[in-house]
């Protein structure tokens, strides 16, 4: 077997795929659970790959091909992935994973199938079938979406229950979900264009885009923040659920929107960087359901948006007072509760029209 550039991509696939199982399945530190999935994504790419390479070996070529079975986990393994990142207490029952394993089942027993299938075809040389593809296309592509339309709604109940949402926001997950449907329109186009040189080009972009993946996975996964756990069931009832709020007439709706306002105006938890809805809720004796709806039904807001209008409002005056003309901008985003200066930035331009520099020029 020669040296080809798809072949020295394989081997560091594999190997990197080894390196980083054993190192998930001994870390000690960080969410338990997403490390062991996430070792179960690099095992099965590990053993995925090994199989590839192995087969092309002429003295291996006829045993039996076990390619599609790894690619069925792929989508289940990182949409649990995910799932295992977007809620706070997870575990196989939250994950609905009977459900997972029984919707799948026709698909494995359809993979066990093709594999004996192929292996018969191997040993009278007969030609290659494919038709196995088709169904995992479907299947990586179908929980691709489900995948994406999770880390979508965790986003929403972010921006409603959180007042700093930089580093928790998982970006970078959304970003490798995108990657990995460019990924699958690539597979597909490898497929249905039977152009040799089309072909191979692909395989090579494919093993290269997987060789990044892997290697944005676990450093990301690894760098997501273990102060914050994941969202709980309370959280997405406060973003998705307004029952609470409907129940209560417009004049009470005003009256407690007031005792909010004046909390934050007296109390300012505001400066509190990870100040979540759920412990201002708590301080006004106020359900975080209740809290979220009124801010949304009468102001229009978020929790995000709400808390951020008050630390851009102290932010102002601290800007336009010439005695802290020695305070740098960084010094006055974080004395109001900011932590980002990129949010600070985002935020301060959208409520102001102009940059925290380009404002302070203008008052000084």
């Amino acid at each position: 077997m020669k040296l080809t550039l798809i072949n020295a991509l394989t081997l560091l696939i594999i190997f990197q795929s080894n390196v980083f199982t054993f190192y998930l399945i001994t870390l000690p530190k960080g969410k338990r659970v997403s490390n062991l999935i996430l070792a179960g994504i690099t095992l099965c790419l590990g053993l995925h790959f090994t199989n590839i390479l192995v087969s092309g070996f002429s003295v291996f070529k006829a045993l039996p091909q076990f390619n599609p079975i790894f690619s069925l986990l792929y989508g289940p393994l990182f949409y649990f992935y995910a799932q295992s990142l977007i809620y706070k207490d997870i575990d196989l029952p939250k994950l609905r994973f009977n459900i997972h394993l029984f919707t799948n089942m026709p698909l494995f027993s359809y993979a066990v199938f093709w594999i004996l299938d192929d292996y018969q075809n191997r040993q009278n040389n007969q030609p290659f079938n494919s038709y196995i593809t088709i169904p995992v296309l479907i299947q990586f592509g179908l929980y691709l979406l489900i995948t994406y339309r999770s880390i979508l709604r965790y986003q929403r109940v972010l921006n409603n229950t959180q007042s700093s949402v930089t580093h928790i926001r998982l970006s970078w997950l959304k970003f490798i979900n995108i990657t990995m449907a460019i990924f699958w329109v690539m597979i597909t186009v490898e497929f249905f264009v039977p152009i040799p040189f089309v072909q191979y080009f692909i395989v090579e972009l494919i093993f290269a885009i997987i060789l990044f993946m892997v290697m944005s996975f676990v450093y990301k996964g690894l760098r997501h923040p273990s102060v914050f756990m994941g969202i709980e069931a309370e959280d997405e009832a406060a973003t998705f659920e307004a029952k609470e709020v409907l129940n209560k007439n417009q004049s009470v709706k005003k009256q407690d929107l007031e005792i909010i306002q004046q909390y934050m105006y007296n109390e300012q938890p505001y400066h509190t960087p990870d100040l979540s809805l759920q412990q201002l809720a708590e301080s006004l004796k106020f359900s975080p359901r209740y809290v979220s709806q009124l801010l949304n039904q009468q102001l229009r807001q978020n929790f995000f948006e709400f808390v951020n209008t008050y630390r851009i409002e102290e932010a102002k005056e601290l800007l336009a007072d010439p005695n802290n003309r020695h305070l740098r901008i960084n010094e006055v985003m974080y004395e109001v509760g900011f932590q980002s200066k990129s949010t600070f930035n985002q935020v301060f331009k959208k409520l102001t029209g102009v940059t925290p520099t380009q404002f302070r020029d203008k008052m000084i």
